[in-house]
């Protein structure tokens, strides 16, 4: 199947809802350090090499656009600050953030260029999808002053609750543990995967998650 490299459609779809964007597209640390550059992608706009695939050079283009986007009434999310999304949710008191990208830096970056355009929401709550890197670890670049402060607690984490999944008798879900893939400001839950991947790699050189020959 050939396809029709003319058809602008994708274009239109990734652009739809485009509310602001950063232009340059450049996020830095405080001491001038640069964390995020799309301008190192500008070569995009040129001719594609002949020994680049169409269809990878139209998904690079495709993926390099960055802003804030409009998805439907109230519900916002800002793409190209990073490899992933942020998505941010307006209620009544402030708004909600899910999954504030890689770094501070960037997230404070995608909240800022929020609030440039819908105002200064307080974040009242926030979302993890699931424990990528990608998906919590920008989370002290939009906690408010003072959120993450340490309380006594078995694991450190800090006002912490639990999303359980709710199991219905006879549901494909029945029976299955349940997990957390939420939490409200728990900053300390990078450093206690860290404790529990650790304490496996001990345990594999050990010799006590091996497999026994056969």
């Amino acid at each position: 199947m050939t396809l029709d490299f003319s058809d602008r459609t994708d274009f239109d779809d990734a652009g739809r809802g485009l509310v602001d964007a950063l232009d340059p597209c450049v996020v830095t640390t405080p001491d001038g350090r640069r964390v995020w550059d799309l301008t190192a992608y500008a070569f995009l706009d040129g001719e594609r090499p002949a020994t680049v695939h169409p269809s990878l050079w139209r998904q690079a283009q495709l993926c390099v656009r960055n802003g804030l986007f409009a998805v439907t009434d109230g519900i916002y999310q800002v793409r190209g600050l990073d490899i992933s999304n942020m998505t941010i949710v307006e209620g009544e008191h402030g708004v909600i953030v899910i999954d504030p990208l890689v770094s501070a830096e960037t997230a404070a970056a995608g909240l800022a260029l929020y609030r440039r355009n819908r105002g200064d929401r307080p974040v009242t709550a926030m979302i993890y999808t699931h424990s990528h890197a990608d998906h919590f670890g920008g989370s002290k670049g939009v906690l408010p002053a003072g959120a993450g402060a340490s309380r006594s607690s078995r694991r450190g984490a800090s006002w912490s609750t639990r999303c359980r999944r709710t199991r219905t008798p006879g549901s494909r879900w029945a029976g299955a543990p349940r997990t957390c893939t939420a939490r409200r400001w728990s900053p300390a839950r990078p450093a206690w995967w860290a404790t529990v991947w650790a304490s496996r790699r001990r345990a594999a050189r050990s010799g006590w998650s091996r497999r026994p020959s056969t």
